[in-house]
């Protein structure tokens, strides 16, 4: 058991001191919180990883799809949407931007003022390189806390550092998360 205890604590360890110079390392962390490991023993391993303050982790829920600007922090209205395009809310999370939804208070807020399908955008930020992620998210029981939402992820865009090749990750995922 002891030994055991060491070598996860060595793991943890070694993983925060990678993740400055592993590319690797820093997608897996910003799919983590975006609901988009690439399988559940790469989201189980993360679990033990620290998740305060290690991201810049931003969100936006709107009534149509979200759209970001080139410099990649400014949402603008999709194509045939008013100028006077408006999230409903936005924000920075320390960690799990998606819990914006998935956790009480957002989730009863939401829910309670939607009888129809909401978008969410989280993009996770970390040394230059950007995740973003856009989720159509239908009610699933529209009744203040007991409810949730059908997470269904329609892109997933990485921006990697200055130099290297921009890539669109996923588009219309057809899988649905309850939460």
């Amino acid at each position: 058991p002891a030994l055991g205890l060491v070598m996860l604590i060595l793991v943890v360890s070694g993983w925060c001191i990678l993740l400055p110079f592993m590319p690797q390392l820093q997608m897996a962390t910003m799919q983590r919180f975006h609901l988009s490991s690439s399988d559940y023993f790469r989201w189980a391993c993360q679990q033990p990883i620290p998740a305060m303050y290690n991201l810049e982790n931003r969100y936006w829920i709107a009534d149509s799809p979200i759209l970001v600007d080139s410099s990649g922090t400014t949402p603008v209205a999709p194509a045939g949407v008013s100028e006077a395009f408006k999230p409903i809310d936005s924000g920075f999370a320390n960690h799990f931007p998606t819990r914006v939804l998935t956790f009480g208070d957002g989730r009863h807020k939401y829910l309670c003022n939607s009888d129809r399908p909401i978008y969410l955008m989280v993009e996770s930020r970390y040394r230059g390189r950007s995740l973003q992620t856009m989720f159509q998210c239908i009610p699933v029981s529209p009744e203040g806390s007991k409810g949730g939402f059908k997470l269904f992820r329609i892109e997933q865009r990485y921006e990697p550092m200055r130099g290297e090749e921009p890539s669109v990750l996923s588009a219309a995922n057809e899988k649905g998360r309850a939460r």
